[in-house]
């Protein structure tokens, strides 16, 4: 393998452990780690088909004003929400930006923030889109994930 190629093997590997470590700081498996901009699901218990689909982009430095004592630097990623035959209703307090070392930063949602994606149902086969936005007071993150309360289950990465 050349050392292009092993240094790219290392990236993915240290991005994906970082990526892994949950909430504890336990590493754990993430279901499903894809590129920003890809479409991941989170598929409906009864059926197996897709509920909910989350598609993350953009995640950067923002230069946004938000009405929010932001106590590091702000960052925001672009979110988009699909439903797929039933209503689904999004879970925004579950994405955080996550740096490599496994640091994660919530997104912030606990004031209105006009230009930010609501947690508002979205109705059947419907989507809906706004930013996400992160207080980062650590390492810069390079990747967003869902979290289901007890692990990161979807990822994207760059």
């Amino acid at each position: 393998m050349s050392t292009r190629g092993l240094a790219k093997l290392a990236a993915a590997t240290a991005i994906a452990a970082g990526v892994a470590l949950g909430a504890t700081g336990v590493a754990t498996a993430t279901d499903s780690i894809k590129a920003f901009g890809v479409e991941q699901h989170i598929n409906d218990v009864a059926s197996g088909g897709p509920l909910i689909g989350y598609t993350v982009t953009g995640l950067q430095p923002s230069t946004d004003t938000i009405p929010y004592p932001v106590a590091g630097r702000l960052y925001e990623a672009t979110l988009k929400v699909n439903a797929f035959g039933n209503w689904a209703n999004p879970v925004i307090p579950r994405f955080n930006a996550r740096a490599e070392n496994g640091q994660g930063y919530q997104a912030i949602t606990n004031v209105f923030i006009p230009q930010a994606i609501q947690g508002n149902a979205v109705p059947p086969n419907g989507s809906s889109s706004g930013k996400l936005y992160f207080d980062v007071v650590g390492v810069d993150p390079n990747s967003v994930v869902y979290n289901d309360g007890v692990r990161d289950i979807l990822a994207w990465v760059p």
